[in-house]
């Protein structure tokens, strides 16, 4: 595709709970950005939980503190965040993506700092909601929709990672 990032894209997603998704996420995630210095790294929690967010920041105590911190602020830098204003406006790029971007060494020192991070957050859950209740009667517009998100997907949209 003319114009495309060359990039490598890995999903975790397995429908059970307590499987090791979120840790092996930060692993793969840290120990890839550790070998890749010069490639920017870029893991989106879509759990509700947040977990691998959680991990990410600082584990434990330190990450849940960094997500609280996060999650308090006035505009949510967090995927819901991010999918607020898709929502809002979605067939046209609000070009908002890269300031969703949470760099992790600015909240954890142990990670790289080529690693970036779409924090993870609960109201996942209601939004996925909202999205599937309003797009149920009108399926074409869904389906379009999907289509739009795909093709931006294709053409390596997250607008920070663009060098």
């Amino acid at each position: 595709m003319e114009g495309s990032l060359n990039m490598a894209i890995y999903a975790i997603w397995n429908n059970k709970g307590g499987v090791g998704k979120s840790y092996l996420t930060f692993q793969v995630a840290c120990e890839y950005a550790r070998q890749n210095p010069s490639k920017k790294v870029l893991v989106v929690d879509m759990c509700p939980q947040a977990n691998s967010s959680s991990m990410l920041l600082g584990g434990m105590v330190n990450g849940e503190n960094q997500l609280n911190t996060i999650h308090s602020q006035p505009r949510r830098v967090t995927i819901s965040g991010y999918l607020e204003d898709r929502i809002a406006s979605p067939y046209q790029s609000p070009g908002t993506g890269s300031t969703y971007l949470t760099q992790v060494s600015n909240h954890n020192h142990s990670v790289p700092s080529n690693l970036f991070l779409v924090v993870g957050d609960e109201q996942l859950e209601t939004q996925a909601s909202r999205v599937a209740n309003a797009t149920r009667p009108r399926s074409a517009r869904c389906v379009a929709y999907c289509a739009f998100v795909g093709r931006r997907l294709d053409s390596g949209h997250l607008d920070a990672l663009e060098s």
